[in-house]
């Protein structure tokens, strides 16, 4: 099996095993890898709301009960959005 991130591979006799061998090798390498955080929505005034992990803008869906994901107006980043918990 074989993970791989750009030029960085990663091997193993299976998935964990290559992801924890690339992870390694990451850790060696000048790599930097970005992982965006997910948006966490909540309700308010009625509303489903979610801030951007990246630039705090605040993006509002009136209505929709539930968001996947979303582009941010503030820093046009493609924001995932975890709904674990909101209600």
């Amino acid at each position: 099996m074989v993970a791989s991130v750009g030029d960085l591979c990663g091997t193993g006799e299976n998935l964990a095993a290559a992801l924890r061998d690339l992870a390694d090798r990451l850790d060696r390498s000048e790599t930097t890898l970005w992982v965006p955080v997910a948006a966490t929505p909540y309700r308010e005034d009625g509303g489903l709301r979610a801030a951007c992990p990246e630039c705090g803008a605040v993006k509002t869906f009136p209505t929709f009960d539930t968001v996947l994901a979303f582009v941010c107006g503030g820093c046009c980043l493609g924001v995932l959005v975890d709904n674990d918990g909101v209600e």
